[in-house]
C-alpha cells in the first residue's frame, strides 16, 4: 500500500509539474484554440450534413415527379440554402463573439496577474517594502493583492522593529563596554589605594613592635626601681633598729636628721614627679589606643603619639635614675645619722619618726613603681591587641586586593562580551540594510537620532517605538 500510494503521488506530481510548465497566457490561448476548433468542427459537420441533404434533394429532383413535388423540393432546397447561409452567418458571428470574449477574458485575467507578478518581482529584487498592489473590485485577484499588501505591511513592521532593535543593541553594548571600562578603572584605582593602605598598615605594625619593645624596657626599669625601693626600705628598717641604739651626739644627730628630712622631701618631690609622669603616660597610652583604632582609615598621628610615649618612657628612666641617686644620698645621710646617733641614744626616738617617714616614702615609691609596671603591662596588652587588629586589617586588605583583581578580570570578560554584542548588532544592521537595499537609515544613525530627539519614528508605515 505504501509503495502504491508513493507511486500514485509521484505520478500526480509529474502531471502537475508538466501542467505547471505552461503559463496562464499559454493555457488561455490553448483553451481558445480548442474552443475554436470545436466550433469549426461543428460548423463543418453541419455543412457536411447540409451538402448530403442537398445531394439527396438533387437526386430526388432528377426523378420524374409531379409538378407539386418539384415545387416542394425546390422550396426545400431554397429553405435549405437560406438555412445554410444563416448558419454560416451565425457561425461567423459566434466565432467573432467567441474571439472577442476570449481576448477580453485574456486581458481581464492576465492584466491584474501581470501587476501582481511585477509587484512581487520588485519586492523580491529590490526589497522595496513600500510597494503595494492596487486593490480594485472584489475577486480572487483582489484577495491576492490584499494578502500581498498585508504581508508586505507586516514585513515592513518586522524589519523596522529589527532595525530599531539592532540599533538599540549597538548603543546598549557600547554603554556596557563603557561601564565595564569605568568599573575596571575604578577597580584598578581601588587596588592601588588598598596597596597603599597595606603598606601603611605594615609600617604601623613595625611601629607597634617598636612601642612594645620600649614598653617592655620601661617595665624592666620600673621593676628595677621597685627592687631598689624595697632594698632602701629594708635599709631604713635596719637604720631604725640602729637608731634605737643611738644615745649620744644629739646636735649632730639633729643636723643629720635635718639632712635626712631634706633628702626625704626631695624624694617626695620626685615621687610627685613620677606620679605626674605616670598620669601623662596613662593619657598618652589612651591616645595611642584611640589612634590605633583609627589607624585602619588614615594611620596618621600614631607615630607622634608613639614618639611621645618613647620620650616619656625615657624621662621615666631618667627620673628612676635620679630616684636611685637620691636613695644613695638618703643612704649616705642615714649612715651619717647612724654614726652620729650612736653617740646620742637619748635623741634616737626622734630620729625613728623621721626614718619611719622615709620608709613610708620608699613604700610609696615602691607602689608607684608597681603602678608604672602595671600600666606598662596594660600598654603592652593594648599593643598586642592592636597588632592583632592590624594583622586582621592586613588580611582583609589582602582579600580586598584579590577581590579587586577578580573584579577587573570580570570587567574584562564583560567588556569582551559587550564588544561581541556590538559586532553582532552591527552585522544584524548590515543584513537589514542589505535587505532594505540601502533605502533606510542604518541602526547607528537611528539610535543617534533617538539620543538627540529622545524617540525613534520608524519610516514606511508609521509604526512608532518608544
Amino acid at each position: 500500500m505504501d509503495n502504491e500510494e508513493k507511486n500514485t503521488g509521484n505520478m500526480l506530481d509529474r502531471r502537475e509539474w508538466g501542467f505547471s510548465r505552461f503559463s496562464i497566457k499559454q493555457r488561455l490561448f490553448a483553451g481558445a484554440v480548442l474552443i475554436g476548433l470545436i466550433f469549426f468542427l461543428g460548423l463543418a459537420s453541419a455543412a457536411h450534413s447540409q451538402h448530403e441533404i442537398e445531394a439527396s434533394l438533387h437526386a430526388v429532383t432528377s426523378l420524374t415527379l409531379s409538378p407539386q413535388m418539384e415545387a416542394v423540393v425546390a422550396e426545400a432546397l431554397t429553405q435549405l440554402s437560406r438555412g445554410a447561409q444563416r448558419l454560416y452567418l451565425i457561425g461567423g458571428a459566434g466565432f467573432l463573439l467567441l474571439l472577442l470574449l476570449t481576448m477580453s477574458g485574456f486581458y481581464i485575467l492576465t492584466h491584474p496577474l501581470g501587476r501582481c507578478v511585477k509587484a512581487m518581482q520588485e519586492f523580491a529584487n529590490n526589497g522595496d517594502l513600500g510597494c503595494r498592489m492596487p486593490v480594485r473590485g472584489k475577486n480572487e485577484f483582489t484577495e491576492l493583492a490584499d494578502a500581498f499588501n498585508n504581508f508586505v505591511e507586516r514585513m515592513s513592521q518586522i524589519v523596522d522593529l529589527v532595525n530599531a532593535s539592532s540599533g538599540t543593541l549597538v548603543t546598549e553594548s557600547q554603554r556596557l563596554t563603557n561601564v565595564t571600562s569605568l568599573n575596571r578603572e575604578r577597580a584598578g584605582t581601588q587596588s592601588k589605594r588598598v596597596q597603599e593602605v597595606t603598606v601603611a598598615v605594615q609600617a604601623m605594625n613595625e611601629t607597634l613592635s617598636r612601642i612594645e619593645t620600649l614598653t617592655s624596657d620601661a617595665a624592666t626599669k620600673a621593676k628595677m626601681v621597685r627592687d631598689e625601693a624595697d632594698r632602701g626600705s629594708r635599709i631604713v628598717e635596719n637604720a631604725v633598729g640602729a637608731i634605737n641604739e643611738v644615745a649620744a651626739q644629739v646636735d649632730s644627730a639633729n643636723r643629720a636628721i635635718g639632712e635626712l628630712k631634706a633628702a626625704s622631701e626631695h624624694i617626695g618631690n620626685i615621687v610627685v614627679l613620677i606620679g605626674g609622669i605616670t598620669d601623662q603616660t596613662n593619657l598618652l597610652a589612651l591616645n595611642a589606643a584611640i589612634e590605633a583604632a583609627r589607624a585602619g582609615e588614615h594611620g596618621r598621628g600614631f607615630a607622634v603619639v608613639a614618639n611621645e610615649v618613647r620620650a616619656l618612657s625615657h624621662e621615666v628612666a631618667e627620673q628612676n635614675a635620679r630616684i636611685g641617686q637620691q636613695i644613695k644620698e638618703l643612704q649616705s645621710a642615714t649612715n651619717k645619722g647612724v654614726d652620729i646617733i650612736s653617740s646620742a641614744f637619748e635623741k634616737a626616738h626622734n630620729s625613728v619618726d623621721v626614718a619611719a617617714q622615709a620608709g613610708t616614702a620608699l613604700i610609696a615609691i615602691t607602689e608607684a613603681a608597681e603602678e608604672i609596671s602595671g600600666m606598662n603591662a596594660h600598654i603592652a596588652d593594648a599593643m598586642a591587641g592592636n597588632r592583632k587588629q592590624t594583622r586582621r586589617v592586613d588580611d582583609n586588605l589582602d582579600r580586598i586586593v584579590a577581590l579587586s583583581t577578580e573584579t577587573m578580570e570580570i570587567a574584562d570578560e564583560t567588556s569582551a562580551l559587550g564588544n561581541e554584542f556590538k559586532v553582532l548588532a552591527q552585522q544584524l544592521g548590515s543584513l537589514v540594510t542589505q535587505f532594505l537595499g540601502g533605502e533606510r537609515q542604518s541602526p547607528v544613525s537611528e539610535v543617534e537620532q533617538r539620543s538627540n530627539k529622545g524617540a525613534v519614528t520608524v519610516s514606511g508605515n508609521g509604526a512608532e517605538l518608544f
